[in-house]
């Protein structure tokens, strides 16, 4: 699990059609390059949870890559000068036990809920995830009109990014999902 702040909690994720589709758009296209899995995300107006698989340890390079293109992408965007992350690292934690996959994998989607903001997550107009998201729903988005090279190939002009059932729960995909929605109630 991956969680990054902006700086001084600013609120510059603040959610939008345009932050939205940013955020999924790099967030398809970097994790395809670096063949990371991607389970589940919540962006806050604050800070990213990113619920990922990095099969071939390739998660550096693409915490780097992601977040820089994220920042540059968004300061074009919204017109901002400053930092956009917090300069301590993201934290980074180890899942090891289907248990821990589950709480946190509730803990990111209640997360809109938790911070006060919507009465239900799914009221969350920001990118979230959905216990009936896990494992089968596919977001696209359109390449942002902001920074990222139009006749470079490496930026299509729509990606999708397929969430991935976490294969370490050790349990079905209907089971994960069951176990999530009870975990959350």
């Amino acid at each position: 699990m991956i969680t990054r702040r902006t700086s001084q909690r600013t609120y510059l994720f603040r959610p939008s059609k345009q932050v939205n589709e940013m955020f999924v758009y790099l967030l398809a296209v970097l994790s395809k390059k670096y063949d990371i899995e991607v389970h589940a995300a919540v962006l806050m107006s604050t800070h990213e949870h990113l619920l990922i698989s990095d099969p071939l340890a390739q998660r550096s390079g693409f915490m780097l890559e992601f977040h820089r293109l994220l920042a540059n992408c968004l300061k074009n965007l919204i017109g901002w000068s400053g930092e956009v992350f917090d300069s301590r690292e993201p934290s980074v934690v180890e899942l090891t036990t289907p248990e821990a996959i589950v709480q946190k994998t509730a803990y990111l989607m209640a997360n809109p809920v938790q911070a006060g903001l919507v009465f239900h997550a799914r009221d969350w107009p920001g990118v979230q995830t959905t216990p009936a998201q896990l494992g089968v729903a596919r977001w696209s988005a359109p390449r942002p009109a902001v920074y990222l090279d139009p006749d470079n190939p490496a930026w299509p002009g729509t990606a999708t990014l397929a969430l991935v059932h976490p294969e370490r729960s050790h349990m079905s995909p209907e089971d994960f999902r069951r176990q999530v929605r009870d975990e959350l109630e």
